[in-house]
């Protein structure tokens, strides 16, 4: 069964979705300098060593919830690449109009 996809209808409902990161939400629970310090270093391949951790910075829940937010956030990509890449693979097809007199 074919799908029909709307594009006039598509690019007018993106047109008003507001511009916002999705990432934004799930970074507010995650600790900020495991987001901004830690993080950039370990997705780099640098492993901090411990005398260079600021343990000031965060509570001891705080590294799961940075493990759990990668999680979602490799879940998502992963999700968007297959949508993309279902898109990609779709061949386009004229519909014909139906026309009454």
């Amino acid at each position: 069964m074919p799908a029909f996809t709307d594009i006039a209808l598509l690019s007018g409902l993106l047109r008003e979705a507001p511009e916002t990161l999705v990432d934004e939400k799930e970074q507010e629970d995650v600790s900020p300098y495991l987001l901004e310090t830690i993080l950039p270093m370990l997705v780099n391949g640098n492993y901090p060593r411990l005398r260079d951790i600021d343990f000031e910075q965060f509570e001891l829940y705080d590294p799961p919830e940075l493990v759990g937010y990668m999680e979602k956030r490799d879940r998502r990509e992963s999700q968007l690449r297959q949508l993309n890449q279902a898109l990609c693979e779709t061949v386009p097809a004229c519909v014909k109009e139906r026309t009454f007199l």
